[in-house]
């Protein structure tokens, strides 16, 4: 029998829309005016990983507060623009 394994992946609504996390990835997908699910999809690597001063403890400690905010508040301009172009193809119909 294949053992199965524990992928961690998480998610948060979004107006119109879910966000999920994965190990390498992260997308995010919206609902537009007419219906359709936009999605946007972007490598997810960890800045520890491309930065090594990042992994250093107390660094580190702030940039696992800051990093996330960052990336969330990003994401939500997506989802924003998303949010946006649904409005004025509302106002189209």
């Amino acid at each position: 029998m294949k053992q199965l394994r524990t992928v961690p992946i998480g998610g948060q609504a979004v107006i119109e829309g879910v966000m999920m996390r994965g190990e390498r990835k992260i997308a995010i997908a919206v609902r537009d005016a007419k219906g359709n699910i936009n999605v946007s999809v972007e490598e997810n690597v960890p800045l520890s990983k491309k930065h090594k001063i990042l992994g250093m403890p107390i660094i580190r400690g702030v940039a696992a507060f800051l990093i996330p905010l960052l990336r969330e508040s990003r994401l939500c301009l997506i989802q924003h623009s998303f949010s946006k172009l649904r409005r004025q193809g509302l106002k189209d119909i």
